[in-house]
């Protein structure tokens, strides 16, 4: 299926062209006859800003910023924690046409200092909480703005002075450029080091597009929550930009980490009814979450805190992919709650400013990663051949899109393999991902190709391994990683969770059910260990973090050897 207009709806008409405009240009376009409307509201501290107040704070850190001296393709680091303070960088930065380049703070102190040095900032906006690893993280000794800041710091300006700075500052606004960095996020770093991503306004504007394309009510009536944080293109573009072009009322979600954030996230659904009647808000607004599947898992644990879910509107899970049998199992405990959408499963990567396949509330195909989004194509194509493929077979997915990024800072090389370069000289992102498209033109992720273990010469998929252990009732979640072994060349270990009624349920038990079923284990794919975790480390996009397990494994044979 080549034609899935059938699934597209129309932007809203306040909405412009979003093809040649800055992010700045485009806020300001969209919002011209909504200034008065409310639009952010943040639940660490309660402060709520209207359009005109937020872009009036736009207005004034622009100008503080040009005072400071920044300029146009300067760059500067964010590293906040969803504050009102990351929406007003991103639109003044892009006014004055410097560069907004938004810091994973989940990442250990060197981490950070390493990725600050590399990207030769003029600036950092780091949250008063990060102060006090501020001299480690920052060696260079860039200037800082402080955010939140409760007690003075010297050589440091918060926030507020930037805005008194920016007082009668006339900026010169930068004009639209095809091709100039606008924004860095990062790519996950699932399996190895992140790299920075380079978007430009014309990719992140077409990003949004794609989202208020859908049947996601995205409209000035309703309201989203802001989990994910900003250095992924799911909590900066699918959440907090495109919520601020359609209007859509944003509450900012504090978290330190993902836990913390999945449980302010729960509550605030749960009392979003009796929040709307504190803040004046109608009893028709609907309440929208885009967030990793982990958020509403626990969402559907605690249901007990939940009255009548009938003011949902819309639940996007993106990040990792969900199983049929999950979706359903969720989604029928969620309908016993009169919610009356299903979560949407989706499929997408920073490099291309988020989604690439969404379920929608009008179509959504449980197991699936829901159908291409409107400006991407996607080909299924022989991983050795790189000739196209059928419908539901199997092959490497392979995509290009209006929202596709410029490339990798400062890796050339990186960014030059993440392209293939098919026989009809089109230039397409190598996802590294396995997957097939049906008759329906849906896209199911079965695998990643480079997941793979090479055992006594044998090639091993991880992810088979993975999905047959998944299998066993009392399995909640599975990793695979992959260890080296002086006899075998390489072997798996598998980190599995166990679900609460069955925790006296031993691994070798476990492994022996496995082989007694109709899927089991191959010899060569049998774990030389299987552990019990209460939980698995993650990252911030909410998918398994396998670096820290791999290193964890082979810290763990170090010490027993």
């Amino acid at each position: 299926m080549d034609d899935w207009s059938q699934y597209y709806i129309s932007i809203p008409e306040y909405v412009g062209d979003l093809s040649s405009s800055t992010l700045y240009e485009a806020y300001v376009y969209a919002n011209r006859d909504n200034w008065d409307s409310l639009a952010i509201i943040s639940m660490d501290g309660g402060f709520r800003y209207t359009h005109g107040e937020l872009k009036t704070m736009v207005d004034l850190a622009a100008g503080g910023l040009w005072k400071m001296g920044i300029r146009k393709n300067h760059k500067v680091g964010l590293i906040l924690n969803n504050t009102v303070e990351e929406a007003v960088s991103l639109l003044a930065l892009n006014k004055i046409g410097a560069i907004a380049v938004f810091i994973d703070a989940t990442k250990t102190v060197s981490d950070i200092a390493y990725a600050i040095a590399g990207y030769g900032l003029d600036l950092l906006m780091i949250d008063e909480m990060m102060l006090a690893m501020e001299p480690l993280i920052n060696p260079r000794h860039v200037p800082i703005v402080l955010v939140n800041q409760t007690k003075p710091a010297p050589g440091i300006i918060s926030y507020l002075d930037l805005y008194r700075l920016g007082l009668g500052v006339d900026v010169i606004s930068a004009s639209y450029e095809s091709g100039r960095p606008t924004v860095f996020i990062n790519s996950s770093g699932t399996t190895g080091s992140p790299k920075p991503i380079v978007h430009t306004d014309h990719s992140i504007n077409m990003a949004a597009y794609k989202v208020l394309r859908t049947d996601y009510p995205l409209t000035r009536d309703n309201l989203t929550m802001k989990v994910v944080p900003s250095f992924i293109g799911l909590g900066l573009i699918t959440t907090l930009y495109t919520a601020l072009l359609s209007g859509t009322k944003i509450v900012l979600i504090p978290g330190n980490n993902p836990p913390q954030s999945i449980m302010n996230t729960v509550t605030f659904a749960s009392n979003f009814p009796r929040f709307c009647e504190s803040i004046g808000l109608s009893k028709e607004t609907k309440l929208i979450l885009f967030a990793a599947p982990m958020f509403f898992r626990v969402m559907c644990e605690k249901l007990d805190l939940f009255e009548d879910m009938s003011y949902m509107g819309a639940m996007l899970a993106a990040g990792s992919k969900m199983g049929k049998c999950e979706l359903e199992d969720l989604n029928s405990k969620l309908s016993a709650h009169h919610c009356p959408v299903k979560i949407c499963n989706g499929y997408g990567q920073n490099e291309l400013c988020g989604a690439v396949t969404l379920n929608s509330n009008s179509a959504n195909k449980p197991g699936s990663a829901g159908f291409p989004v409107i400006g991407t194509s996607i080909r299924i194509v022989d991983p050795e051949t790189h000739a196209e493929l059928k419908v539901n077979e199997t092959g490497l997915i392979l995509e290009q899109s209006e929202s596709m990024f410029e490339h990798y800072y400062n890796h050339p090389q990186e960014t030059l393999s993440a392209f293939l370069e098919l026989s009809d000289g089109k230039r397409w992102f190598n996802t590294k991902d396995l997957g097939l498209i049906d008759e329906d033109g849906f896209l199911f992720v079965t695998g990643r190709i480079s997941r793979v273990l090479v055992r006594y010469d044998l090639k091993l998929t991880i992810d088979r391994i993975e999905d047959k252990i998944k299998r066993h009732p009392a399995v909640t979640e599975c990793a695979v990683v992959a260890v080296p072994d002086e006899v075998a060349g390489e072997v798996p270990i598998a980190y599995i969770m166990v679900a609460p009624r069955m925790e006296q349920i031993s691994t070798d038990t476990i492994l022996e059910e496995i082989q007694l079923g109709s899927n089991p284990l191959a010899d060569m794919e049998i774990p030389t260990k299987i552990i019990k975790r209460k939980e698995l480390p993650l990252l911030e996009s909410g998918k398994i973090n396998y670096r820290m397990l791999q290193e964890q494994s082979l810290l763990e044979d170090h010490l027993g050897s």
